[in-house]
């Protein structure tokens, strides 16, 4: 008689392999615009860019580790889970204020219309 079926579980080199090359793809439209940027200001508007889409996919990984994916949470255990998830939370934080300030820094030598104004 057979016993029972192995339980997949996935790898954590391969967990991460996957999390980089999901990066790279998530960033993939921002890279082609690279060739045209001139001066500070276009330097920190594209990191500006950058930054938000590394933000946004970090916001998506940051959901994945902790929802409790038996594949995950067999292959690289809990423990180790949280931990990623607390690194890449601390590195999403200061990749969202960089999205936030990057951009508005050339702003402070050029006037332009402000965010939010007074009712």
């Amino acid at each position: 008689m057979p016993g029972p079926a192995p339980v997949p579980h996935a790898h954590p080199l391969v967990v991460a392999i996957l999390i980089a090359g999901g990066a790279v793809a998530a960033t993939s439209g921002c890279w082609p615009g690279l060739g045209s940027v001139n001066g500070l200001d276009g330097w920190l508007a594209w990191a500006g860019r950058l930054t938000g889409l590394l933000a946004g996919y970090a916001c998506a990984i940051l959901v994945a580790l902790v929802s409790r994916t038996p594949l995950l949470d067999r292959g690289i255990g809990s423990d180790r889970l949280a931990r990623w998830h607390a690194v890449i939370a601390r590195h999403t934080i200061v990749l969202s204020l960089a999205h936030m300030v990057w951009p508005r820094v050339p702003g402070s030598a050029t006037p332009q219309p402000a965010c939010w104004t007074a009712p």
